[in-house]
Parts: structure tokens; C-alpha cells; sequence
């Protein structure tokens, strides 16, 4: 197999300054698409008057934290399920704001990084729904937690279009700051 295309995400400036971009949009889609589930779950309970709007927000953002750091482990634990004798690393890139989790050198065919790459927004939006629809949580947590979350979604995103364009029969390698993947062609389709 040959090295056809190799995506450096971490340290792609240009790369990251557009996936901010089109995070501008995709904040407002998200932003509506959990508003109206919370809506049709439980209309009713914006804020909690019972709560302050300082203890809300902080309740709201040690819930944001907890979902970036169960993301991480759902990549993790898939990494793991495909490749069970690899290392899974787990890290924060302070100045980009960015967590990770990484099986270098580990490789996968196109469903298995698809599936490893997904399931963290899969799981973690049924998640949030579901403690929304079985608690007091509020709509504006809720939504304020949904909405970030699927948003800091949009490298998995990025990943799941250059899975999809890669050949039949390719390998997705994981590195430490992206994929490479490797195929019979010269270029992904």
C-alpha cells in the first residue's frame, strides 16, 4: 500500500481556520436543530428559577467539560474495540483549545475510523437528550451544552468527508496531528 494522502489537523493553520468558519454557520444549525428537540421533549423550563444564573452557567459548563472528556474516551474505547492490542494516548492541545485521543500508527479500514470518529457525537447527543428528557435539567443547558459539544464535533465531521473520499480498500492510519491514508491509488476519489 501507498501513502496517497496524509491530513495534519492540528497543525494545518490554514485547515483550522477554516473548519472555524464553517463552525459559524453549524453553531446556528445545532443551535436550532437541539432547541427544537428540547422543545419537543419538555417545553416549558428555560431557566430554573430555584437556581442562580451564575450557579446555572457553572453547572452548565462542568457538564460541557465532562461531555469533551467522555467524547475523548468514546474515541478511545473504539480505537480499542478495532485494534485491542494498540495504545490509545489522551491529551489537550492548551493553545488550540483542542482535546484528543490517539492510536498512532494504528490503522482501519474506512467504516472502523468512520465508526471511531462519529460515535462521540452520536453518543454523546443521545446522552444529553436523554438526561435533558429525565431530569430538571433546563432547555438553555440543554442547548448550551448540545450545541458546543456537536459544534467541537466539526474535526470528526472533517474526518468523516476525507473517510468517504478515500478509495475501496484503503487503510486510515491515526497519527498524533491527523490520518494518512494509505491505498493501491495515487489519489482518494
Amino acid at each position: 500500500m501507498k501513502k496517497i494522502k496524509e491530513i495534519h489537523i492540528t497543525e494545518d493553520q490554514s485547515l483550522l481556520k477554516k473548519l472555524n468558519i464553517a463552525a459559524i454557520p453549524l453553531s446556528i444549525v445545532f443551535f436550532l436543530f437541539f432547541t427544537v428537540i428540547a422543545i419537543a421533549i419538555r417545553p416549558g423550563l428555560i431557566y430554573d428559577p430555584d437556581q442562580s444564573i451564575m450557579m446555572s452557567f457553572f453547572i452548565t459548563i462542568l457538564i460541557f467539560i465532562a461531555f469533551i472528556i467522555i467524547h475523548e474516551a468514546i474515541h478511545g474505547i473504539f480505537f480499542k474495540l478495532f485494534a485491542p492490542n494498540r495504545k490509545v494516548k489522551f491529551g489537550i492541545i492548551w493553545q488550540k483549545g483542542m482535546a484528543y485521543a490517539t492510536s498512532p500508527g494504528s490503522k482501519y479500514t474506512r467504516w472502523q475510523m468512520s465508526i471511531i470518529v462519529i460515535m462521540p457525537f452520536v453518543i454523546n447527543s443521545l446522552l444529553l437528550t436523554a438526561i435533558y428528557a429525565f431530569t430538571r435539567q433546563t432547555i438553555s443547558q440543554y442547548v448550551l451544552v448540545a450545541t458546543p459539544h456537536a459544534v467541537a464535533c466539526i474535526g470528526d465531521f472533517f474526518y468523516i468527508l476525507i473517510i468517504a473520499r478515500a478509495p475501496q480498500g484503503a487503510m486510515i492510519e491515526d497519527t498524533e496531528t491527523g490520518l494518512t491514508i494509505w491505498g493501491n491509488k495515487n489519489r482518494p476519489n
